[in-house]
């Protein structure tokens, strides 16, 4: 039987909607899915994905070039450190959206999660 600890079921399950995804060549999208995957998934991401690529009738070359250019752009991505503690910033904090929409605190967190 095999068993995860709750901070390794929180992480498998906030990444399913990753799995399956590559990111375009666009790069507004590598940087989209660097911060909504997270850097620490992505060397599992990688694996899967290649992994899938490989096991189809006939293995999909296509796929494989892709994973293997988006894994280069976000490789060089991570280069930036600053740049990427940059990209883990909100475009508006909570204070700001309450002045701007003049909505109740409480229902500031749902908005905040959608801008995110």
């Amino acid at each position: 039987e095999l068993h995860f600890s709750k901070g390794d079921q929180k992480f498998i399950s906030g990444h399913i909607p990753c799995l399956g995804q590559s990111p375009p060549k666009d790069p507004g999208a590598q940087r989209r899915f660097l911060v909504s995957c997270g850097e620490d998934f992505l060397p599992a991401h990688w694996r899967l994905e290649t992994a899938w690529a490989e096991a189809a009738e006939p293995e999909d070359q296509d796929a494989l070039k892709m994973i293997q250019e988006a894994k280069t752009a976000i490789e060089l991505l991570l280069q930036d450190r600053e740049g990427y503690a940059r990209m883990q910033k909100p475009f508006a904090d909570g204070k700001w959206i309450q002045e701007q929409t003049g909505l109740d605190i409480e229902e500031i967190g749902p908005l905040k999660e959608w801008l995110f």
